[in-house]
């Protein structure tokens, strides 16, 4: 059977991930799912280490990558 990337991604990944970018803010993010902000930022990080790309772009306010204009 072929490997496939989602496979290798977990649930609580997807639910992070979809609180932060709900929210656009970690420590929001965090006390919807009772986990600290660090511990959401851990969890995108080796998100976005597995996935080989990087999913928000961390400014005054966390906002989706590839939508901050400098």
């Amino acid at each position: 059977m072929e490997h496939r990337l989602l496979d290798c991604i977990s649930l609580e990944a997807f639910r992070v991930f979809d609180a932060a970018s709900r929210h656009l803010n970690f420590s929001r993010a965090g006390r919807e799912l009772n986990i600290t902000q660090a511990a959401v930022s851990r969890r995108i990080k080796d998100l976005e280490l597995t996935l080989g790309e990087q999913l928000f772009q961390h400014v005054r306010a966390v906002i989706p990558a590839g939508t901050c204009r400098r």
